[in-house]
This record gives structure tokens, sequence and C-alpha cells, in this order.
């Protein structure tokens, strides 16, 4: 059995808000020195769900004859504006056995680590260890970044072998170094995957230092501050998924005007970018809430369109009438169909202020 350096058991796993700026998030699973040498690794499985919790499974051999006592100290990175995740955010499991730290150390609120103990099973056990964050600490669910970077050696089963579960809806997942499939009601363009339903899949014999970007449709474009940002000309907005997204960036920005506590701005360049739009354009835009939503148009030239879009997937079974529209959608639709006539989009709004 050779050793090898391996990436898996030491996971890093960070969660990065790109549109906030800020970094939260990175798990760490180690025992001592003194035991490393007597555990072998078999397999790992790691299921992501949702954008902030992300669980793994290991499988590992006790491959000594003695249950020596071992530390496993989860190490969570903090960013600028992350709370402390407290023990009850934490899970840890050997087999069906949760355990508890016994104790936890910080650092000038960069990082906290959780320590807990327990003594090795003989012969071959689980390891379970996940997170649970709602985003919260994060200012929203925005993007997600995911890598795997080596630590130490350890002694690597020649059967190894590692499952990856991607199960985040109605997203974006760009990956590097990893071959997968979709397990649902996906599409997939080069190493970007739109997953609608179900999972991505990747499964392997080593580990390729797999990146993982993901991006929710939901959230459309933010800013800096992670307020929503339109494309500052409507020449900018070319492609199906481009429409797409930017309607969904329009949709967020009514909502936030209508709330009427966050920046003026963002509405301000929406009303100047129906304008900039051509009649075309306009159409197009406002059918891009149809086509976030599957449906198969009777006008062929949209469904030309549309259908070069990752995020778009025909499914006939979708009919107008059972598209939900949210009221912040509502009135988006309302407005493009008000500069399509020529007519005034602030008008529109300005009925349903409150």
């Amino acid at each position: 059995m050779k050793k090898v350096l391996v990436t898996l058991f030491f996971a890093f796993i960070s969660l990065n808000c790109f549109a906030q700026g800020t970094t939260a998030g990175r798990f760490t699973v180690y025992p001592e020195e003194s035991s490393k040498d007597s555990l072998i690794l078999c397999g790992r499985t790691v299921n992501i769900q949702g954008y902030f919790n992300i669980a793994n499974t290991l499988d590992l051999q006790n491959n000594s004859n003695s249950e020596n006592e071992t530390v496993i100290i989860f190490h969570y990175e903090l960013g600028l504006y992350s709370r402390e995740p407290s023990e009850d955010d934490v899970s840890m499991y050997v087999d069906n056995k949760k355990l508890k730290p016994f104790q936890t150390k910080t650092d000038d609120h960069s990082y906290i680590d959780f320590y807990y103990k327990f003594k090795l099973p003989k012969g071959q056990f689980k390891l379970f260890y996940s997170m649970d964050d709602d985003g919260s600490s994060l200012g929203g669910p925005s993007t997600c970044f995911i890598q795997e970077t080596d630590e130490e050696k350890w002694i690597f089963s020649d059967k190894y072998e590692e499952n990856i579960y991607i199960s985040i809806t109605n997203s974006y997942v760009e990956v590097e170094n990893g071959a997968f499939t979709i397990l649902g009601n996906g599409k997939k363009d080069g190493n970007t995957f739109f997953l609608k339903s179900g999972s991505l899949f990747s499964k392997s014999k080593m580990d390729l230092g797999i990146s993982i970007r993901c991006s929710s449709l939901n959230n459309g474009h933010s800013g800096g501050s992670g307020l929503p940002v339109l494309p500052y000309s409507a020449k900018k907005i070319q492609s199906a998924t481009e429409y797409i997204y930017e309607f969904v960036t329009a949709a967020r920005i009514i909502e936030y005007e209508l709330f009427g506590d966050y920046e003026h701005a963002p509405f301000e360049e929406l009303i100047e970018l129906l304008k900039q739009m051509d009649k075309n354009q306009l159409r197009l835009f406002r059918n891009s809430f149809y086509a976030k939503n599957d449906y198969v148009f009777k006008d062929s030239s949209l469904n030309n369109f549309f259908s070069s879009a990752l995020c778009y997937i025909p499914d006939k079974s979708v009919t107008v009438d059972k598209i939900k529209k949210e009221k912040h959608e509502k009135i988006l639709i309302e407005m493009i169909q008000a500069a399509e006539k020529g007519e005034s989009p602030e008008a529109v709004f300005d009925k349903y202020r409150e």
C-alpha cells in the first residue's frame, strides 16, 4: 500500500460570495499525527445541497490493532461580514454517533476551530461532517466556490473512489477538472451546466483538484454592493441567456424599488435601458420571463432564439396560465409593454408605489 498526497480527506471547501466580495466557509478534518498511519482512506462522498450546505462522508479503515484516541479539527474561515457559527451549526458523526466539540478556538474574527475527540473504531467506519448555513452570514446565496487543496500524506486505498453530487437547482454550475453527468433535468455547454432539477454527479478514482463555481439564475447579476446591476447599454444584451439573466436582474430591481429602502440608481438604470431598447429587443426582453419558465412559444422565431439559452429547457406541459408571476415580475412585464407602445414605463411603476 503506497502513501500519496491526499487532497480529499483534508478537503478545503470555500464558499465565496462574489457579489458581496466576502469569504466564508473552510472545512478541515484530520486526525492527530500519532494516529494518521493507522488509517486507510477508502472513499469519499460529497453532497452539495444549496449554496451553504456541504456534507462529506469519508469511508475509512483502521488498519491497526489499537483504538487510538483521535482529535478532529473543524476549521471555519470567517469573512469580513460573517457571523461565527455555533457548535449547533456543525455536524460531526463517527458512524451513527454524533460528536460534541470539547474545545473551540478563534482568532480576531478571522477563523474558528471546533475540536472533537473520539476513539478510532476497529475495521471499517464512516466519518461524516457538514455545516449548515442559511447564507445570512454572507448577505445572500449569490455564488459559491468549492476548491480542494493538498495537505498531508496518507495511506490511500488502491480501490479509492470519490463520488460528488451537486444538487443546486435552477443554477449554473461551472466545473474544472471533473467529468460530471446530469442526473435529472438540465443542459450542458462545455464545462458549464444548467441544472433545473436533480443533481450533477461525478465519479473518479483519484482526486482531480476539482473546482466548482455555482450561481443561481434566481439572483441575476449583482455588483460589489450586492445590489442588482444591469449593463449600461442595451447593446450589451445579445444572447438568449443574457436576455433571461437580465430579466431576472431587472425584476429584482423592481422588487427592491418597491421596498424603497435601497439605492435608487439601479431603478434609474432600468428605465434608461428600457428607453434604449428597440421594439424587437423589448419583445425578447418581455418573453424572457416565459423562456425562464420553459414555456414553448407558438412563435417559431422565439423558440429558435431562446433554444440557444443554457437555462431554457422547453416543456410542453407549461402553459401561460400555469406560470406564476410574482408582483415584481408582473410590474416589469407591464413596464416593458408600456415601452413597446412608446409610453412611460415609470408611469406604470408609479401606480404600484405604496
